[in-house]
């Protein structure tokens, strides 16, 4: 009796084990014309790809760079303002300035006061040295500096008409109390610029053309210019780094002159 339990329960086992490989070799688990399933690992020039930030905007056909109504508006060596154009609505900025007047977009003229009155709660004293600056100005600041410096060490500092951001009326220089620092390498050492490194975002501005990124900008370190870019995307390029150019966060072409350029 026990043999024959024995030789029933085999059966069993045996028939239990095929119905079990036929379920297998059904869903393919068993199927040896198939190849297994292989989770391919990213190449380095993928894996470079996954972690290459992702351009907030497209600079071909974002209408926000070439739109004069914007404050993305993109003004550089690379990207000229028609000569004869003025912003509609530029403002008086009421600040303290170098001892003229500036004007500046209604939008960056609400912003810089705003700037100038959170600067003095922390005790700190700002001044304003420069604004909206017309194509025709900009010719003869330009022509004054080539005959006195040069072409060559000018197109370092100074833009030619057309190709200036202060046309925009979005650009501004940021001086401190000591007027010994104004338009200087100097002001880098400032307790106000230090200031404004740490806060001018919070207001919409960001430093034009930090120290090292001459060939972006094409235009040599001037710690006193910043531009008007609107809080959010100033809060946005201030969490890369406080020195990323405008360039570099939206994919910009910048740099110097092309070559036909004169």
């Amino acid at each position: 009796m026990t043999k024959r339990l024995a030789a029933m329960a085999l059966v069993m086992f045996l028939i239990v084990t095929a119905l079990i490989g036929s379920i297998l070799v059904r869903n393919d688990f068993l199927n040896p014309s198939k190849e297994p399933v292989v989770v391919a690992e990213d190449t380095e020039e993928k894996q470079e790809e996954k972690d290459a930030p992702t351009p907030e905007v497209d600079p071909e056909t974002d209408t926000r760079f070439s739109d004069t109504n914007s404050i993305l508006l993109v003004v550089n060596k690379k990207h000229k303002l028609d000569e004869t154009y003025v912003p509609s609505d530029l403002t008086a900025a009421k600040v303290e300035t170098n001892g003229t007047e500036w004007t500046l977009r209604k939008e960056a003229s609400d912003a810089i006061e705003e700037l100038f009155n959170a600067a003095k709660e922390d005790g700190i004293e700002l001044r304003l040295g420069n604004g909206f600056r017309s194509a025709s100005y900009q010719q003869q600041l330009y022509q004054a500096s080539v005959d006195r410096v040069g072409q060559t060490s000018t197109d370092k500092t100074t833009a030619r008409p057309g190709y200036s951001e202060l046309q925009t009326g979005l650009a501004v220089a940021i001086l401190g109390a000591d007027t010994t620092t104004d338009f200087d390498l100097s002001f880098a050492k400032a307790k106000e610029y230090e200031w404004l490194q740490d806060n001018a975002y919070k207001y919409g501005f960001i430093l034009r053309y930090p120290e090292g990124k001459e060939d972006i900008t094409g235009y040599t370190y001037m710690p006193w210019q910043y531009r008007y870019v609107g809080k959010d995307s100033a809060e946005k390029i201030h969490s890369v780094d406080a020195n990323e150019t405008f360039e570099e966060y939206f994919s910009i072409k910048g740099g110097d002159y092309d070559d036909s350029v004169q």
